[in-house]
């Protein structure tokens, strides 16, 4: 049935493009989709650059497309997006990580002109894909069930929540989760009793049935006795003029002994935002636990999986590195 939905909807006798390694969901599904409707499926060796993505989206007219939220927001804030043919495009799948509402709505309002949009997806590489918006989209949410999925959402100790209610995201689908290689006590512990595969990620549903992701679980940190999303303070922080990209991540205060949150920037070609903006204007938004009491700093570029995936403890590590060496930063 979820291939019946891909199908549907890209598989038509075209040109397929994506990034991402045969070893991840996004990578296999893209694989075999075409060989249902005889559609090219172009591969490239190379990492993702936006100057290539862009250049092979022309020259080899790409329909359907899957890119992990950076790599999409890195192809936005592209000097070349003014100008690229992107007309071939009609399907944008995106995923990997909290997809912002600011990022769908410049990329639909690129796309719409000659047909095409943006769709998000969730899944993961051991369930597959469990929920996108493919029929109707919603503001902040991902999108409804895809047929065969299911979806618990938990407190810390395994209990049912309700409509509305936050907790962590587990899933079960048609895709049969054997387990991760070599590692037995991993593969236990991320199925619960029921067979249900704990995500790790945050979120929860409400009363029609859409799926919202929050954050992942591991991420969220505590202010004092305060729970802080850094994807709450990034979906701000990308908003500003100049913002390419962002990470927030907790860093610890000694003086206070509680985390507190950071934000490291990537800022478009020319931007002369500074620190005092970005704190001026995220101050002004959010609660007082929610303030940028571990800084603002600017990097060239921020570590990532090779599918995308801002590397969180990598960043911290940064964070670091620029308080203990402000002079080379």
């Amino acid at each position: 049935m979820h291939m019946t939905i891909w199908t549907r909807f890209v598989a038509t006798p075209e040109v397929h493009f994506n990034f991402s390694a045969l070893y991840w969901t996004t990578g296999f599904g893209s694989m075999l989709t075409p060989f249902f409707s005889g559609a090219v499926r172009l591969i490239t060796r190379k990492p993702f650059n936006e100057e290539q993505f862009l250049e092979a989206v022309e020259k080899y007219h790409a329909k359907a497309i899957f890119l992990p939220t950076a790599y999409a927001n890195a192809m936005m804030a592209h000097p070349r997006i003014k100008t690229a043919d992107l007309s071939s495009i009609k399907f944008l799948a995106l995923g990997g990580s909290h997809v912002p509402e600011e990022l769908r709505d410049r990329i639909d309002a690129l796309l719409a002109p000659t047909g095409g949009h943006s769709v998000n997806v969730y899944g993961s590489s051991e369930n597959g894909s469990c929920a996108m918006d493919i029929i109707r989209r919603k503001p902040g949410a991902i999108g409804p069930l895809m047929p065969n999925a299911m979806v618990r959402i938990v407190d810390d100790d395994g209990n049912r929540l309700g409509v509305g209610e936050q907790g962590e995201l587990l899933t079960k689908a048609i895709v049969d989760f054997g387990g991760y290689y070599g590692n037995e006590e991993a593969s236990r512990s991320a199925i619960d009793s029921d067979g249900f595969f704990r995500t790790g990620d945050i979120g929860y549903i409400d009363e029609e049935g859409f799926l919202y992701l929050i954050d992942r679980k591991k991420d969220i940190f505590k202010y004092r006795n305060y729970h802080v999303s850094p994807s709450d303070l990034e979906a701000i922080i990308m908003r500003i003029d100049g913002v390419q990209e962002v990470c927030v991540a907790g860093i610890l205060d000694t003086q206070d002994a509680t985390d507190v949150p950071a934000a490291v920037i990537v800022k478009r070609p020319d931007s002369r935002l500074d620190a005092s903006q970005v704190r001026s204007i995220v101050d002004g938004q959010v609660s007082d636990f929610k303030r940028l009491r571990g800084g603002v700093y600017f990097v060239a570029q921020l570590p990532k999986t090779q599918t995308g995936k801002v590397i969180r403890r990598k960043v911290i590590e940064m964070i670091t590195r620029m308080n203990q060496h402000p002079d080379k930063c």
